[in-house]
């Protein structure tokens, strides 16, 4: 997706605003300004807030529901234009967020393998089990919240030099971010995941663009620099206990893993446009890429105050010296392009593709303290190259247009996602994925648009390091299991299909009405490459309407809207903590994370 803001211009005071109201009390509201403020300079605010309950009911504290919203984000644009040749835009802008989080639902799962096993308590919380069927509701000891704080700045001019123009692109962001939850889903004081951010970007882009004859160029310098100040862990109170007796007796009731990670990357880069003939055009680019990383990686026993609702700063104190973990890399890339686009009439383009992407290698940072894990082969991961092959083909046919591609993709390196038990790693594989999309777009007659699409993918991940560890830890001996062979890549269905249909009519003086249906499927996926079924979807459907009336000037409109218009309890993400400590596996429970109900409501919109 590329994302473009409306930039200020000098010809007119415009803007918009919008507000919604919907269940769970939930209030939005965003809106932008346009000020000209002399011939040469303008301005634009834009701003937006999104507040209300949640809808995850705890039932141990029914004031407190979880996934709350309670965020708001404001920019503000400045541009400057002297004359038609050069135009500076100056941006600022800011996000904050702060709600209650750590909302899963318990599925029982007791035994090692990733089954689940429903309505069978668990021995490592006292004997919990949920069974009231209710995806949103639980029974949560531990408040969780995400406190985010971002802010970027950037400053960009084009400058027109005649033959060629000159762009300039400089941006500053930072986050900051401290986040808790609830892991273990239950009333049993066991296991509470927590992470904190404070990362700092600087990046600088020049780049020269032109056109001569039948040639279109560019060229150009990146430069990016990243410094990253980070940690992970978990207070697990009754953890520890279940597995040493008492905290207090220990010492320690929970892990702490600071890390930073410092990486300086810069690339020179050209692309040109060649017309062969009035039908054919060439496009060839190539980037150059070199990149270097230093990481530094502690790991800590702790003890954590039994309050950790004012955050997690200074609140901590490490209480042996740290399994530790260091390490640098450089690396060097080339990415390349080569397309022929082919329009034999108007309306029609025929393409035919070849893409070289690749990404940099590496560093993991595990949460639990163990020492199989400090060892080169688990804590760094080596650089991806990825040659993805396309034909496509795009019809322009008047009241409908027509989109159709197929691809192919073979990867080298693949940087592959696994969970080792309770810890996140990047493994390189072999990856292979291929398959075809199609979107068909149009007006069946006027005032009835509709849009229609449908995507395969079949994906594998293939040689990838099959792991059995079997690793006296800290906290016990856990068992941690990716198979070998080929399995199917997180968050990846085979279909897609998504679906459109809009009738705006006219209703006499009074502006018209416009009624809308759309909707969305996606196939079985996993959320874990051992492809175990407690991270299985099944695959799902989330359908939405809405009704709108919009006034004959079109400055105003009102809309009602219902969206997951069908109820659908559909998983967005899940955790396999499966197996529980009294026979060699985790917590027992798997995380699961449904997506919103439905939520239904009203909003105004207002254009000057």
């Amino acid at each position: 997706m590329h994302y473009l803001s409306v930039k200020p211009t000098t010809e007119a005071f415009t803007g918009y605003g919008s507000v919604s109201y919907g269940n769970f009390d939930r209030f939005k509201a965003q809106g932008a300004v346009n000020v000209p403020l002399s011939d040469t300079l303008s301005a634009r605010l834009s701003m937006a807030t999104n507040q209300g309950d949640g809808y995850a009911f705890n039932r141990l504290a029914p004031d407190r529901d979880l996934n709350n919203a309670n965020e708001t984000a404001g920019r503000l644009q400045l541009r400057y234009q002297p004359t038609e040749n050069f135009d500076l835009l100056l941006n600022a802008r800011f996000g904050d967020q702060n709600i209650r989080t750590g909302f899963f639902e318990f599925a029982s799962a007791i035994f090692p393998g990733g089954d689940l096993t429903p309505g069978v308590p668990n021995p490592d919380l006292g004997g919990y089990v949920d069974l009231d069927g209710d995806p949103f509701a639980g029974d949560f000891d531990f408040t969780g919240h995400n406190e985010t704080q971002t802010e970027g700045y950037t400053g960009r001019f084009d400058w027109d030099l005649g033959g060629f123009t000159l762009t300039s692109i400089s941006d500053y962001q930072s986050v900051e971010r401290d986040y808790i939850e609830d892991s273990d889903a239950s009333p049993a004081n066991f296991f509470n995941f927590f992470l904190t951010t404070d990362a700092e970007q600087f990046s600088q882009e020049v780049r020269l663009a032109g056109a001569f004859d039948k040639v279109n160029w560019v060229l150009g310098f990146y430069f990016l620099d990243i410094d990253i100040n980070d940690s992970n862990g978990a207070k697990a109170t009754g953890l520890f206990e279940a597995l040493f007796g008492p905290a207090d007796v220990v010492g320690f009731n929970g892990v702490r893993n600071p890390y930073t990670l410092d990486t300086q990357s810069w690339s020179l880069f050209g692309q040109f446009d060649y017309a062969l003939t009035s039908q054919l055009t060439l496009t060839g680019g190539v980037r150059y890429i070199d990149e270097s990383k230093d990481f530094v990686y502690d790991d800590f026993t702790s003890l954590f105050p039994e309050d950790l609702s004012g955050g997690l700063d200074r609140r901590i104190i490490d209480l042996d010296p740290p399994a530790s973990f260091a390490g640098s890399r450089s690396d060097t890339n080339f990415a390349a392009r080569a397309q022929l686009n082919w329009k034999p009439a108007d309306g029609v383009l025929a393409y035919a593709s070849w893409n070289r992407g690749v990404k940099s290698g590496g560093f993991n940072a595990p949460l639990l303290p163990t020492p199989i894990f400090l060892t080169p082969e688990f804590m760094t991961y080596d650089p991806e190259k990825l040659d993805a092959y396309e034909v496509g083909v795009k019809l322009d046919l008047g009241r409908a247009r027509i989109n159709a591609s197929g691809y192919y993709y073979d990867y080298k390196n693949c940087q592959a996602f696994s969970i080792l038990g309770l810890d996140t790693f990047t493994l390189n594989a072999d990856c292979e994925n291929k398959g075809f999309e199609v979107e068909v777009e149009g007006a069946a007659f006027d005032g009835l648009d509709y849009h229609f699409g449908v995507g395969f993918t079949d994906a594998e991940v293939t040689d990838i390091p099959g792991v059995t560890i079997d690793a006296v830890t800290p906290v016990g001996t856990l068992a941690a299991i990716i198979p070998g062979g080929a399995q199917r890549p997180v968050q990846t269905p085979k279909w897609n299909l998504n679906g459109l249909v809009r009738y705006e009519v006219p209703v006499n003086t009074l502006g018209s009405l416009a009624f809308q249906v759309d909707g969305t499927y996606r196939s079985e996926h996993f959320f874990a490459l051992t492809n175990f079924n407690a991270s299985r979807e099944n695959g799902y459907f989330v359908g939405n309407a809405s009704v709108s009336w919009i006034a004959p000037n079109e400055h105003f409109s009102l809309r009602g809207f219902v969206q997951n218009m069908t109820q659908s309890e559909y998983l967005v993400q899940t955790f396999d903590l499966s197996g529980s400590l009294s026979n060699g596996g985790l917590f027992g429970l798997a995380e699961q994370y449904f997506g919103r109900p439905r939520f239904y409501g009203v909003s105004f919109d207002v254009t000057f």
